[in-house]
């Protein structure tokens, strides 16, 4: 019972992380997306 409470919460631990990174990721985007809307006018 033990081994399966401590896979339980590496496993969720894991999961944990995984969705903190990915909120992150969509965080970070977000914030830097007006920037990319104004550099249009740069020679691209």
């Amino acid at each position: 019972m033990k081994d399966f409470l401590q896979k339980l919460i590496e496993s969720l631990k894991e999961l944990f992380q995984k969705l903190s990174e990915f909120l992150q990721g969509m965080f970070s985007e977000e914030e830097e997306k007006p920037v990319e809307e104004e550099k249009p006018t740069g020679g691209n």
